[in-house]
């Protein structure tokens, strides 16, 4: 079977419960069209191949030997494509979101349903797929299995993880609200470690993060990047709260049941939330009301509104939501406005 992972990194997070259920039933291969989600799970899975083109991934999928092809949201083009249009027989698919096109000719193993939240789509996909039983769709959800995690120990340095960048600068919180932020925090937590990709950009923004921190709390302070994705799924996990953008490791360490706090920007909020027991979700004003969630060409407005003071509250947790979502399968999801 083949596995056919969406582009970016936050994607490829809340599709992982599929992989880690499919691949103890299967030999999968897992063809990710992008290319750093192909590097990130390389790790975790030992047949990872990553595309870096529509037409390298429309070869290689036709010309995959595989019994069956498995596509979660195959919302971009190239994975229908790629998927609709190879020699494989079954096809194991969720209908992407307003596809004109795909509605009208092709058949799907399941439709989204708009009120439930990616993952859980993507679990009743699983649910489709013969020889899978209801306990293997929970045990999906169990990553701390998946990377043979013992229990988190309760002693130990209080570790405030931190992820300040993400796939796009346009997610970024500004550095003065970093700034600000970990310096209110210095007495709450033991260390910081702040995470982020291998890219000289994202690099360069944390080290100026950590620069503009006062001596004390710098010296605290450690930047790790680029980490392989297993290592870093265990990195988080030694964290005692995680506070990140929109991105990959806030969903994953939402995944792990972490203490998530997920600074947003434009996203839609109802089907993307960080998944877990205890996530929180800290979300502009404009994004509730917002009509369309795509990517905007520049760092919206008003992300230079959001209050440091009142997420370093939120972590405290002395401040209250303004509203909460339930997902199926977790605890609520609290919302805080700005």
């Amino acid at each position: 079977m083949a596995f056919f992972s969406l582009q970016g990194l936050g994607n490829s997070i809340i599709n992982f419960p599929l992989l880690n259920c499919l691949r103890h039933f299967y030999d999968i291969q897992v063809i990710c069209f992008n290319n750093g989600s192909s590097a990130f799970f390389s790790a975790y899975h030992p047949n990872v191949r990553g595309m870096r083109s529509r037409f390298q991934l429309l070869r290689t999928t036709w010309g995959t030997n595989t019994d069956a092809s498995f596509a979660a949201y195959p919302t971009w083009r190239r994975e229908l494509s790629s998927t609709l249009f190879s020699p494989v027989k079954t096809k194991i698919l969720m209908r992407p979101r307003d596809n004109y096109w795909a509605r009208l000719f092709w058949d799907f193993s399941a439709d989204p349903d708009p009120d439930l939240h990616d993952l859980e789509n993507n679990l009743n996909l699983l649910r489709s797929i013969p020889g899978i039983e209801e306990s293997d769709v929970a045990a999906a959800l169990n990553i701390r299995d998946a990377f043979q995690m013992p229990p988190t120990s309760i002693q130990g340095p209080r570790i405030l993880g931190v992820h300040p960048t993400a796939s796009s600068p346009v997610k970024y919180y500004p550095l003065a609200f970093w700034t600000a932020l970990l310096n209110l925090l210095e007495k709450d937590f033991d260390l910081v470690e702040i995470f982020c990709g291998r890219s000289s950009s994202e690099v360069a923004f944390c080290q100026s993060i950590l620069a503009s921190l006062g001596s004390s709390q710098a010296s605290r302070t450690k930047i790790f990047s680029g980490l392989d994705f297993t290592t870093l799924a265990r990195k988080i996990d030694s964290s005692t709260y995680f506070i990140g953008s929109d991105s990959a490791l806030m969903h994953l360490a939402a995944l792990m049941d972490k203490k998530v706090l997920g600074l947003w920007s434009f996203a839609n909020f109802h089907l993307i939330y960080p998944y877990g027991n205890q996530s929180q979700v800290y979300v502009p004003k404009e994004t509730l009301t917002a009509s369309t969630h795509e990517y905007p060409r520049r760092i919206p407005a008003y992300m230079k509104r959001a209050s440091s003071e009142k997420v370093s509250s939120i972590v405290r947790d002395i401040v209250r939501h303004d509203f909460a979502l339930k997902p199926l399968n977790k605890k609520e999801i609290r919302f805080y406005e700005f």
